[in-house]
């Protein structure tokens, strides 16, 4: 009888005892690889390292390099923080996720007095205590019912409410120490492999987590203080409390009891407001000449360029909406071995933008370009812009706030907005939907609608435009006169109808298979709502289309 099996593990293949673990197998993989594993993938699926194998089949170990890897060191990190908080300073001690900011996550902490250096310090060597332990995340499964009656009793009411909305009849919970929790991402296997994280005073009880990411090569990112995008947040977070509505919870209790049209109605007028105090800062500044609006993919530039069109012609000013996306270089300028970059200001024709810019203020004729990106071309369609007195431009796109773009037009002319989703809602106090996440969901269905690209590309590209709003627009996100928030709270239910056939079709052997499973198991929490509540300006429709503005 054969008691071997052949293993192919990350990229070798060799005889092992059927029944080895996982575990046991990453101790010699370990010393070849230069950071902590997080799990394995076997045949594209991620699984535990306490997994024993049975059958011949090819093993790729993770760390926090892959996007399932980084998942999966957050969740641990933040169960650290809690316990760590916990033990410090009592069960009564709250440690509340907001949302990402910049390459960290800004994080809410209520421990019975204001935080400072030294107790923020505390914490941190708390948190080093339990990580040298080497402590086993413990992995718990029972039937729903038990998970939401021990959750309730726990305090936990978002959790058991969003758990009670699940279809799956168990569920997982996580053990450290005598402490349990519930994350939308599995654990490692210990403590031990969360080597590198940093916390950073922000107030007297906020504070910042910063943590390696999938493109930092297992190191901490520098942390930049972004103040106005951060009241942005806080801004909307304020509205949230005051509406009643700060978890997904509370949005599907609307949903449920059918009153989603009338919020979608009064969550667009609180977006739309934004709109209306820019127009006026704008109507006041009798010296602008060009409105610069510029965001990371799938903010929502497009229509929110049009909207604030009609917003100052409400207040009898002229403007022209001119994109950038219509500046790239002819395709063989800008080529490479990957094809061509978009997300690099570098491929734009500067110098035609910035003549054409030029000759718009001073009331020239001129002949706007369209790029077509099946031919990687400019065509010029015989569309014409000749500007009045007083008239404005609306320049929009990926790099509109790179001063490269206008250098030679004086910053007395300039009205500079950053715009992005920026989303509040939270799942609960420790799960919450990123930026990231919601921008990427609206990309795939944006993507399927009105271009017909494979979900699998969409991902695949996905890293390739973080690399590039890191480097050429995040850096601006400050330097600006107002930040234009276009999240909408209910969005992710609509784009739920959109978004979950098309990562359920993501097949198993697919290397995206995984992110799909990821981003569902976000998804599985919202109720869906019908698109049909929708109006036709809203930027939603920008994404899954309908859109008054017919961006595509």
């Amino acid at each position: 009888m054969n008691n071997t099996i052949e293993l192919k593990i990350n990229g070798e293949t060799r005889s092992y005892p059927i029944g080895i673990t996982l575990f046991e197998l990453s101790k010699y993989y370990q010393a070849k690889m230069a950071n902590p594993i997080m799990a394995a993938k076997i045949n594209n699926i991620v699984v535990p390292l306490t997994d024993k194998i049975k059958n011949n089949c090819e093993i790729k170990f993770i760390d926090v390099n892959d996007l399932n890897g980084q998942a999966m060191y957050l969740a641990a990190l933040k169960f650290i923080l809690i316990v760590a908080t916990k033990e410090l300073f009592g069960n009564k001690a709250e440690v509340e996720f907001l949302n990402s900011l910049d390459k960290g996550l800004y994080t809410k902490m209520q421990i019975g007095e204001s935080l400072n250096s030294s107790i923020v310090e505390k914490i941190v060597t708390k948190m080093a205590e339990i990580i040298d332990l080497d402590l086993l995340f413990e992995k718990i499964t029972v039937h729903k019912k038990e998970a939401i009656s021990f959750l309730l009793k726990m305090g936990e009411v978002e959790k058991a409410k969003n758990i009670q909305n699940l279809s799956n009849s168990t569920v997982v919970l996580f053990k450290l120490k005598n402490y349990f929790n519930y994350f939308y991402a599995d654990l490692p296997n210990s403590t031990k492999v969360i080597n590198k994280f940093k916390l950073d005073l922000v107030d007297d009880n906020h504070v910042i987590l910063r943590f390696p990411t999938a493109r930092s090569n297992n190191e901490i990112p520098e942390y930049k203080k972004y103040d106005k995008t951060l009241e942005c947040f806080q801004k909307y977070r304020d509205w949230l409390a005051k509406v009643k509505v700060p978890y997904i919870a509370n949005l599907n209790d609307i949903i449920a009891n059918n009153k989603i049209r009338e919020f979608i109605q009064i969550n667009e007028i609180y977006l739309d407001k934004q709109l209306a105090e820019i127009t006026d800062e704008i109507e006041q500044n009798k010296n602008l000449k060009i409105i610069l609006l510029a965001g990371p993919s799938s903010s929502g530039k497009t229509t929110s360029a049009h909207k604030l069109s009609l917003y100052l012609k409400s207040q009898g000013l002229n403007s022209t909406i001119i994109s950038t996306d219509n500046y790239f270089k002819e395709k063989e300028e800008c080529s490479n071995e990957n094809g061509v970059d978009f997300e690099s200001p570098n491929n734009l024709d500067l110098s035609l933008l910035k003549e054409q810019i030029g000759d718009m203020l001073s009331g020239k004729d001129v002949s706007i370009p369209k790029f077509n990106f099946f031919t990687g071309r400019k065509e010029y369609k015989g569309e014409v812009v000749n500007l009045k007195e007083k008239d404005l431009i609306i320049l929009e796109g990926l790099h509109c706030l790179n001063n490269t773009l206008t250098a030679n037009i004086p910053d007395i002319y300039k009205y500079r907005i950053y715009i992005s989703p920026f989303m509040p809602l939270q799942i609960d106090k420790h799960n919450h939907i990123s930026t990231t996440d919601l921008r990427l969901l609206r990309r795939i269905v944006r993507d399927a609608v009105f271009r017909g690209y494979p979900i699998s590309d969409t991902i695949a590209y996905w890293q390739t435009v973080r690399q590039g709003e890191e480097e050429y627009i995040f850096p601006y996100q400050e330097n600006v006169n107002a930040i234009l928030n276009t999240a909408a709270i209910f969005e992710l239910g609509i784009l739920k109808v959109y978004a979950e056939p098309l990562l359920y079709s993501v097949p198993v052997n697919s290397p995206y298979y995984e992110e799909a499973r990821r981003l569902l198991g976000y998804l599985r929490v919202y109720l869906p709502i019908t698109s049909e509540y929708l109006a036709k300006d809203s930027i939603i429709r920008e994404f899954i289309g309908g859109s008054m503005f017919d961006p595509h």
